[in-house]
Order: C-alpha cells, then sequence, then structure tokens
C-alpha cells in the first residue's frame, strides 16, 4: 500500500509538468531550490538540469523529468530507491492526461478549469478534485505524484518550497488515501509574471514565468 502511495504521489507532481508549456519553463526556480533541506523538513530538492529535478524525502530518491513535443509533453517520474518508472503524457491537441500509473486517459471535459485575470502580474486558480487524482494516480499519493499532476495541469509550472513542504505534510509521508471525490480536493495558486524586453522602441514580451506560490485543501 505504501509503495503505491508513494509510486502515484510522484505520478502527480509529474502530471503537472506535463502541462507546462510557457516560452522558458525549467521545473523549478534555481533561487528557490538547492541540495540543502527545506524549511526543516525530511526531505530536499536539488536540481537535474532545467528538465529534471530530485526530491529525496520519505518515498525515497525520486527523479522528475519532462520531455516536451509540439504534440506532447511527457513528465516521468523515477524512484531510484524502488527502480519503479511511471509517466504522464500530456496531449496537447486534445488536452487529455494518460497515466502510465492507472492505465488511463482523463480527457479535458474531466479537468477543472483554470481561473485567472489578466495583467502583467497576475495571479490564478488551479484545482484538481481527489476524483482527478484517483484517475491519474490511484487511491494513494507520493509528494513526487502530487508535484508531477500539478506540473501538467500548469503551463510553465514552477514550484516553490513552502508548496512541497505543504503537500508532504497533506499527503502525510504516504498515508493519505484518495477518495473519489469531485467535490473537493487540492487548490494551487499559480502567480504569472510576463517579463518583457524593448526593441525598436517597442516593448515585447520576452517570456512568461508561473510559479505554484500555494496549496490548500478545498
Amino acid at each position: 500500500m505504501i509503495k503505491n502511495f508513494k509510486k502515484r504521489m510522484s505520478v502527480l507532481i509529474l502530471t503537472v509538468l506535463v502541462m507546462s508549456t510557457s516560452l522558458i519553463s525549467p521545473i523549478y526556480a534555481s533561487e528557490n531550490y538547492g541540495i540543502e533541506k527545506i524549511e526543516g523538513q525530511d526531505y530536499s530538492i536539488s536540481e537535474d538540469g532545467n528538465d529534471a529535478v530530485t526530491i529525496n524525502s520519505k518515498d525515497g530518491i525520486e527523479r522528475v523529468s519532462v520531455k516536451e513535443d509540439d504534440n506532447t509533453r511527457k513528465v516521468t517520474i523515477y524512484n531510484n530507491t524502488t527502480g519503479e518508472e511511471e509517466c504522464l503524457i500530456l496531449n496537447k491537441k486534445d488536452g487529455s492526461i494518460y497515466s502510465s500509473i492507472t492505465n488511463k486517459t482523463l480527457s479535458s471535459d474531466e479537468q477543472n478549469p483554470i481561473i485567472s485575470p489578466r495583467s502583467d502580474t497576475s495571479y490564478s486558480t488551479v484545482y484538481i478534485s481527489w476524483a482527478e487524482f484517483k484517475t491519474t494516480i490511484g487511491t494513494t499519493a507520493t509528494v513526487g505524484g502530487v508535484v508531477g499532476l500539478i506540473l501538467t495541469r500548469v503551463p510553465g509550472g514552477q514550484v516553490v518550497g513552502s508548496v512541497i513542504g505543504t503537500i508532504s505534510t497533506i499527503v502525510g509521508g504516504g498515508t493519505l488515501l484518495i477518495p473519489n471525490d469531485s467535490s473537493h480536493g487540492l487548490k494551487f495558486t499559480i502567480k504569472k509574471v510576463k517579463h518583457y524586453r524593448s526593441r525598436l522602441g517597442k516593448r515585447h514580451v520576452w517570456y512568461i514565468s508561473k510559479s505554484i506560490v500555494s496549496v490548500s485543501r478545498y
């Protein structure tokens, strides 16, 4: 049970990565991560290039990586401790997400919408129901899985350290059983910043950064 939970939580984190589609979208902001432990918790995060990150927690050592082309975005979660590998694949054409963990495909109609205002610096909210989590990562979850899913759902997602800590607390070190509940789940706040540069007297969008800055139950 615990083993399956850890694997599925890793996939969650993976899914989030799949949905990241900004011009420049490293998995984690370099200023927020390091080999040292975050906020005194018993886990640590280290960068492995712009397209991968390693999470060392009670679930073991998990490497979350992203590969992307014009049609798909694939987030892979590899557990160095158990040797198990799972993936989440976003189909950019129809918005569906395939999970190797559950061997199911989540259609875009089954995903809660992203609500966001318009401005240079704006905030949006992403709701992921327990039912959606269960479809993509099964009945249990790990920190890596939750992060994977939110990275799949959030374009250009970068996760700040405090969010990782909160997710770790919510999943309880791999003991959280996911209910089939479409009315409740996790709510993520996303900060979107447009970065500009000037050329020939005109201001153009250089790149867009998106950070997952908070998570809570709803």
